[in-house]
């Protein structure tokens, strides 16, 4: 069966590789011919061109340091080991930056079946067109199911509008699952659809299977430590930072790009580090503290403790789902947790593995009857 997937543009993050990566590999490992859908941006969009244009005359009348989009040949530099992992582990369709490059893909290749899924496909605010991610671009009826959908909060952020024609469309879905708890009420309530919660691509996979792709590239992690991986640095994260890694006698250590600044205060960036070495990141490590879902999601599989600070932008109620799958909420902490608590406390991973294998083979069931 050729499959057709279709989730987020994949760029910078790793997470969102990740679960790209490990949805395909699945497909892939049940015996069908899988291609993930290219879809990026429309670089050519008029307000991203008057917002480059008006941000250095901004920064002249305010003067203030800021740091300046990146210009496409930036943003290739900074991608570019990341993007070596891409080539080698996912295969794409071609580049589709706009709808009608979409319509036009699938009008002129023939797939058995499209799935939605997973990351937050469905949140408005990350997606290029939020109709594009409940297939209103196809002209034939073509069986279309979900995988791990998600919402990325607990509550509806779609326009009345966008109800109404999501409602519409998300009706003909074959099958539909969602990643979080509170996306089977947001989907009930709002859409009018049964859905159910299936894992993250990311945790259909096992450890050995990251291992793997580390003995490939021979990539190991900075050494051990407490390894950040914080997407939207904080003061109030940074104290949590200094409180553990004093808690624990440990030096801290990051897997991230560095923005440089030179003396006419412009930023000079610098190449993300290989998706290797930042899987490697979490197999080394003695101590995950996070504010990315996938942060969570790699300190189980490596079996770290950790702790995660919920990043409310991005969406909280994806942490508060994950960890109640597991009987880990507590891990969940803010600048009034007492952390050492927490610290001391030991996860009980013979408890975590037995829930993980229930939730996997859910999970696996799920694609195999509706595939």
């Amino acid at each position: 069966m050729k499959i057709a997937i279709l989730t987020q543009p994949l760029r910078s993050n790793y997470g969102g590789i990740m679960q790209a990566y490990a949805l395909q590999k699945v497909l892939s490992d049940f015996g069908h011919d899988v291609v993930t859908i290219d879809r990026q941006y429309d670089r050519k969009k008029r307000i991203a061109r008057l917002r480059d244009l008006l941000k250095p005359i901004i920064h002249v009348i305010t003067g203030r340091v800021a740091r300046r989009r990146l210009s496409h040949r930036e943003q290739e530099y900074v991608s570019s080991n990341i993007k070596l992992f891409i080539e080698r582990h996912v295969a794409r369709s071609e580049c589709i930056n706009t709808e009608a490059q979409l319509a036009a893909h699938f009008e002129s290749i023939y797939y058995d079946k499209v799935v939605v899924g997973s990351d937050q496909v469905w949140r408005p605010c990350y997606s290029p067109n939020i109709y594009n991610y409940f297939v209103d671009f196809l002209e034939t009826e073509l069986p279309v199911i979900s995988y791990a959908a998600s919402f990325g909060v607990d509550h509806w952020e779609y326009s009345e509008r966008q109800t109404q024609k999501c409602r519409s469309l998300v009706a003909k879905f074959a099958a539909i699952s969602v990643r979080e708890e509170s996306a089977v009420s947001l989907c009930k309530d709002n859409l009018g659809v049964k859905a159910v919660v299936v894992l993250d691509p990311t945790l259909l996979l096992s450890r050995e299977n990251y291992e793997s792709l580390l003995e490939v590239q021979d990539t190991p992690g900075r050494g051990k430590g407490v390894f950040l991986y914080i997407l939207d640095p904080t003061a109030e994260k940074n104290e949590i930072v200094s409180s553990v890694s004093s808690s624990l006698g440990l030096e801290t250590f990051e897997c991230g790009p560095q923005h440089l600044v030179d003396t006419r205060s412009r930023y000079q960036p610098d190449k993300y580090p290989s998706v290797e070495r930042w899987i490697g990141s979490f197999r080394d490590a003695d101590f995950v503290v996070t504010d990315s879902f996938h942060g969570c999601v790699f300190s189980l599989i490596f079996r770290k403790p950790f702790v995660v600070v919920a990043n409310h932008d991005r969406g909280a109620a994806r942490f508060n789902s994950l960890l109640k799958l597991f009987n880990l909420t507590s891990r969940l902490v803010d600048i009034d947790t007492n952390l050492n608590n927490v610290i001391i406390e030991d996860i009980n991973w013979g408890d975590v593995e037995l829930r993980w294998a229930e939730l996997r083979e859910h999970s696996l069931r799920y694609i195999a009857d509706n595939i």
